[in-house]
């Protein structure tokens, strides 16, 4: 699944933006493919591999995400996603 934070103001090359992050619980596989549906690139992924891998997304980025089935959470349960993919990758190191 597709899942994208809250929405917020940030400060970015001189206006202020709608801004949000992307990630999936499925993998990088999944984010990358969905973040070419919506116009994303691939070199755009940021901390590819790791639990915290995801897109940064701004202004009409984030309504097409949205309109393509990605669900909007709370910061809580966005950053649950997160510390449980943490959870797991140090699982499997061991």
């Amino acid at each position: 699944m597709i899942y994208i934070d809250q929405k917020f103001k940030y400060p970015f090359k001189g206006k202020t933006r709608i801004f949000c992050h992307m990630i999936s619980d499925n993998g990088t596989i999944e984010l990358i493919e969905f973040g070419n549906k919506i116009g994303l690139k691939e070199s755009w992924l940021q901390k590819r591999h790791t639990p915290e891998e995801h897109y940064d997304l701004f202004g009409s980025k984030i309504e097409l995400a949205l309109k393509n089935g990605a669900i909007e959470l709370s910061n809580k349960e966005f950053f649950k996603i997160i510390f449980n993919k943490m959870e797991q990758s140090s699982e499997n190191k061991m």
